[in-house]
This record gives structure tokens, sequence and C-alpha cells, in this order.
């Protein structure tokens, strides 16, 4: 079976579209077998020997040029369509010298190129700058320099190193210790944990408690509330980092403290957004934590599609957590039969699922250790935090 080259008719049109706003064919530079397309490839041909003639290079000019060789069946119509391509509208040469620079070396690499392809089509959903484009056009690129994967001499080099120099693992605490120590000392890197409950039993002051404690040792962490305003969320993160009730009056004080915590909260609310947030605060090392709350609010989740878009949040989530290198924590609710809301799969791909009750939480599963472990404790609801019995 004759194999297809690795191609993204999508991007393409919306590099064509790039092209035709007014974007320059040598900023790339690009070239013509850049292009899987035929009618791709005739209308960059177009736009090229329209620049070379130093002529204006639009919807008009190529329009009228095809119609002039009797081409423009074969470009597939007007070339108006291309300018409704959300990515070629603002983001011009950027889209260009994705395709010039990376097009080349995906193409050698299948796999690769389906990342690439994936993470492109998360971008051109998002209404970005140019500037904000080319860096996260940039960040997707990442793994076609890090194909390689490491021997298991380089790993036992790496463990040997930070042996000598006296680190310990790191963990991120959810700042209950009996927890932490079944966690062999809290979330790792490259993991995605989920806090499981009935609502109302401190799904998000397990994530908060979680994210305070981290944030005050001074790890940067990235929160996404979907059903809680930014103003609620610093309250609750103040009062589990302060111990201080916000209706006590030395709360103010408290505030004032919280504003120096390495958090960044976010009500972004489309997985694409959430995905392409991540990428960048993780590779400016500004995400050592994730904290979604919760995944049952990620929108496209359809009643009528449910499991299978849980499915594809969790998927995706853990897949972030390794690539990116932080730990996420996520939660989910239970129905009414105690099981994971909407989507077994959640729990298959989660690391860890933390199980919330009113006097204990259970380790449901835990890939690190042994699971059906509980801590008793209770939750302290005005100070968002969970405290042990």
């Amino acid at each position: 079976m004759r194999q297809v080259t690795p191609h993204n008719p999508e991007a393409e049109a919306a590099a064509i579209g790039c092209l035709l706003l007014g974007a320059s064919p040598d900023a790339a530079p690009l070239r013509e077998d850049h292009f899987f397309g035929s009618d791709h490839r005739l209308l960059f041909r177009t736009i090229r020997e329209l620049v070379e003639a130093n002529q204006p290079a639009n919807v008009q000019t190529v329009a009228s040029r095809l119609i002039a060789t009797g081409q423009l069946e074969n470009a597939g119509g007007p070339p108006a369509r291309f300018l409704t391509m959300d990515a070629a509208i603002g983001q011009g040469e950027s889209l260009l010298r994705f395709h010039a620079e990376h097009l080349e070396a995906a193409r050698q690499n299948r796999e690769a190129v389906v990342l690439i392809h994936r993470n492109l089509a998360d971008l051109t959903s998002l209404k970005l700058s140019a500037p904000q484009f080319a860096e996260e056009l940039s960040a997707s690129c990442a793994p076609l320099a890090a194909s390689e994967g490491m021997t298991a001499a380089d790993i036992v080099a790496a463990m040997e190193a930070e042996l000598l120099r006296g680190e310990p693992e790191e963990a991120f605490p959810t700042g209950l210790r009996p927890l932490d120590e079944h966690l062999q000392g809290g979330l790792h890197r490259g993991e995605l944990f989920i806090a499981a409950a009935h609502t109302g039993h401190g799904k998000t002051a397990l994530m908060i408690q979680t994210a305070a404690t981290n944030a005050l040792a001074g790890r940067p962490v990235v929160l996404f509330s979907l059903e809680i305003n930014e103003r609620d969320i610093l309250r609750r993160l103040a009062a589990a980092a302060s111990g201080i009730s916000p209706s006590h009056s030395q709360f103010r004080s408290a505030l004032c403290d919280a504003q120096t915590l390495p958090i960044t909260i976010h009500r972004k609310s489309e997985l694409a957004e959430i995905m392409a947030i991540i990428r960048t605060a993780a590779r400016h090392q500004k995400a050592a934590l994730v904290v979604v709350d919760y995944m049952q609010l990620i929108d496209g989740v359809q009643a009528d599609q449910r499991e299978l878009m849980l499915n594809e949040v969790a998927r995706r989530l853990k897949n972030t957590a390794m690539r990116e290198d932080v730990a996420v924590f996520s939660a989910s609710q239970l129905n009414d039969d105690g099981k994971l809301h909407g989507c077994r799969a959640i729990g298959h791909h989660a690391d860890c699922v933390l199980r919330i009750r009113e006097d204990a939480i259970t380790l449901d599963k835990f890939r690190r250790g042994p699971a059906g472990v509980s801590t008793a404790c209770q939750l302290r609801g005005s100070l968002s935090r969970f405290e042990s019995l």
C-alpha cells in the first residue's frame, strides 16, 4: 500500500490565507513543495509569480490571474474562501514560518507530525495575537527536537547526580500530612491526580489546599476555575494559605500576603485553550502544578457524547502532564452509584484517584503504591482545607 505523505489541509489553507492577506512568501521562506494539495500548490505558485512581478497578491489579483490562465477551476474556485480561516487572520508570517521550518522535518517523522498537527488544530481555535501565536507554534514544535529518547544509562546517570547533590525526589504535597505520607510526598510530575466526590464534599477545597501549599513553597501554580470567579478563588487561597477565615477581622492581611503567591488563575473552559495555556506556562517555568476544577465543566462535554468527550479530556490532561513534565490535579463528580460521573475512563487515565468522603480520603487508585489506604480527616469549609483527625 502506498504511503501518503503526512499533511494537514487545514493548515495549508490557513497559510494560503496568510499570503492573501499580505504576508510575504519570503518571510519563512516557503516553497511550493511545502504544500501537498495540487490546488494549494497552484495558488502558491500564482501568488509567487505576482510577487516576483512586483504586483500585489490579494484575492482579486490572484483570481484575475487564474481566470486569465484558465486555471480557476484547478485552484478549487475563487480564493476568497481562504479568508475565513481563523488561523490566517492576524497571524500571517508566524504560520508561514511554522510551515517552512518544521514541515520538512515532520514529514520524516509520522508520529511527530500527528502531534504537531493536533497542537496546531488547538491553536487555530484560539483568538491569539500574532506574538502569542508565534510563541505557541514554537512550543508545539518542541517534540520534534526531543524525539530521540533517553537510554537506561542516561536515566541512571541523572538519578545518581540527584543523589550526589542530596536532592530528594520532587513532590507536590496536598498539605494534609498523613495523606502526603501515603502519596510518597504528594503529587509527582508527569502524573494526573483526580479528586472524586459528590457535590459539596470538598473537591475544590482539596485542590485549593494543594495549590496554596505549593505556592507557599515557591512552586508556580496555574489554576483553572470553571465555576468559581477569580475573586472567590483568591479568597479561598488566602484562607487556605493563612489559616484565617474570610470572616475574620485579620483576613485583609491574609489577602495582602496572597498577592505574592506564584499562582495564575484562569477561567478558560475550552479544552484547546486550557492545553495551550498549560504548554506556554510550563515551557516558561511558570507552571509546575496545574489545577483544573473540574473535568465535567470543560466545554464540549455534551450530554449525548459525554463519555467520549470526558475520555478525551482525561487522556489529554494525562498526556500534557507527561509531555510538559508538570503535575496535574483535577476533579470529577461521583454519580449516585459512587462511580466517576460520565466516564469510567477518567480513572483509567489517572495515576491516582482520591475518593473524598465525609470523614476520610481514600486512595481508590494509586500507581506508585498501595491502593485502598484511607486518611481520616475533616473538611473545614471556611478555610478551604482538610485537617487530620
